[in-house]
């Protein structure tokens, strides 16, 4: 939605990165190697149980990218913690107090 891509980008802004942080959506499949071939990370913070191994993981890695993805599911299986990224620490729902420290819209 647009209201949380807005989101994302003021709190790139708030952490003064925002000119370094670009958001792609909507990139065409014969097209995504060009963003990742200029990024210099992967980000996935999913954590759902549909989207265990996401084609997208995959693009960035064949591309070189380090990843950070969610310790989840599948995710946990496409790197090697500290190697080729990183793995973020994920909770099972409910946890309102864990969400509310990790989130800056709460």
């Amino acid at each position: 939605p647009d209201d949380y891509a807005d989101a994302l980008r003021g709190e790139a802004h708030r952490l003064g990165i925002g000119d370094r942080v670009r958001f792609h959506p909507g990139v065409a499949v014969t097209e995504r190697h060009e963003p990742m071939a200029a990024a210099d990370f992967f980000v996935l913070p999913s954590d759902t149980i549909q989207e265990a191994h996401p084609n997208a993981v995959g693009e960035a890695l064949a591309t070189g990218l380090p990843a950070l993805l969610s310790d989840w599911d599948g995710l946990r299986e496409w790197i090697d913690d500290g190697v080729e990224g990183f793995l973020a620490p994920t909770w099972i729902a409910p946890a309102p107090e864990r969400v509310e420290a990790l989130s800056v819209w709460t």
